[in-house]
């Protein structure tokens, strides 16, 4: 079977929950079908070439960097991806799954699809309501976005979400529930089986895009009052994005330079899986988040999560982690730190098994029956 992938950015080019998950889809399915992807191209790529099994067709080139543009998502990267995808006309697929993010492209998938009778399999990570398309671009253009939004939504032949909230937004805009799969594969039994347990400091640890949407002015602030009365506790924050400087500001008016530091992503998730099971726990402030893939990697990790009761993240996480008011935190990290009775728990681990990486075969070979091929 001929499968095309639809992704503006890819892992690991770009290192982010839903690039890891599509990563690791196109390399299980790569095994035994011929696997495509249609990305923009970043640092050292080539425009074409063959990766894992997997054919990737990089244009046109983009640099992370743009991809926002006062803290939102820039429409003109949006608009480059979307135009590139002409070169998709060339090949032949019976099946193209596309990253609904950025929207944009859509439109140009579906046609793809029309003429030449594929199936389309939309990978859905978040459906953002009316109220936060206005917030987002304003009134008007909040207005327009959203109804090209849900236009872009309807109509696929499938549907994968990465959660259960995703799930009940789609079936909100009327999807059939047997057109939807709930996965998320990312975790690899290998990979985590050989990260060596590893002494673990007053350290806390946060990872993602620096982006405002991520709350990690909220976290420093969280680590300003518990260094101030834990002189020896860390704050590490790995990730780089349009916040980076204005954070870097803060850290240093806060005078705790050298107890929060802010990383450079990874190259490789070895390395993040190490500092993650080398942290006391992690501390997840996002205000936006359609499933968390970090946050389940610290778990899988042994490494207790602590969100905030506001957090966004689907309860199938939430019940594996310490939710706690925002207020509360400090104190219950400077109580864990000075009191051996104080501890962040990690709960109901049986929730892991969705997400390894397993299991992807089993749920394409459903997915593709679904939609009539094979």
């Amino acid at each position: 079977m001929k499968i095309a992938f639809v992704s503006d950015v890819v892992y690991p080019w770009v290192l982010g929950g839903v690039e890891s998950i599509e990563y690791q889809e196109m390399k299980e399915l790569a095994k035994i079908n011929e696997v495509h992807v249609f990305c923009m191209r970043f640092g050292n790529m080539g425009r074409e070439f063959v990766k894992d099994g997997i054919h990737y067709h990089a244009n046109p080139e983009a640099d992370e960097n743009s991809f926002y543009k006062n803290g939102k998502r820039s429409a003109k990267e949006a608009a480059r991806f979307s135009m590139a995808l002409k070169g998709m006309f060339k090949y032949k697929f019976d099946v193209v799954q596309a990253n609904m993010f950025p929207v944009m492209h859509i439109p140009v998938v579906k046609l793809y699809c029309r003429l030449n009778k594929a199936k389309l399999i939309l990978d859905v990570a978040e459906v953002w309501d009316k109220g936060y398309w206005k917030n987002y671009m304003g009134n008007i253009k909040g207005e327009l976005a959203y109804r090209y939004n849900v236009k872009g939504i309807i109509s696929a032949d499938f549907y994968i979400a990465n959660s259960t909230i995703t799930e009940k937004e789609l079936l909100k805009l009327g999807i059939d529930k047997r057109r939807i799969e709930v996965f998320s594969p990312f975790l690899d039994r290998g990979l985590l089986g050989s990260i060596k347990a590893a002494t673990k400091h007053k350290t806390v640890i946060v990872s993602g895009r620096l982006i405002r949407e991520k709350r990690i002015d909220s976290f420093i602030r969280i680590m300003k009052q518990v260094i101030d009365k834990v002189p020896n506790a860390k704050g590490i924050i790995i990730g780089n994005g349009p916040e980076k400087e204005s954070l870097e500001s803060m850290i240093k008016s806060y005078g705790i330079e050298k107890s929060v530091i802010i990383r450079k992503p990874y190259k490789e998730k070895r390395s993040l899986y190490r500092a993650i099971r080398s942290a006391s726990l992690m501390l997840q402030m996002s205000g936006r988040e359609g499933l968390s893939a970090i946050t389940i990697e610290s778990i899988a990790l042994g490494t207790p999560v602590i969100l905030p009761s506001y957090t966004p993240i689907p309860e199938e996480v939430k019940e594996m982690c310490n939710v706690m008011d925002e207020k509360e935190i400090p104190d219950f990290i400077i109580g864990m730190f000075k009191k051996e009775s104080v501890k962040a728990k990690i709960r109901n681990t049986g929730n892991l098994e969705r997400y390894y990486t397993s299991g992807i075969m089993k749920r394409y070979a459903g997915i593709f029956k679904n939609v009539g091929l094979r």
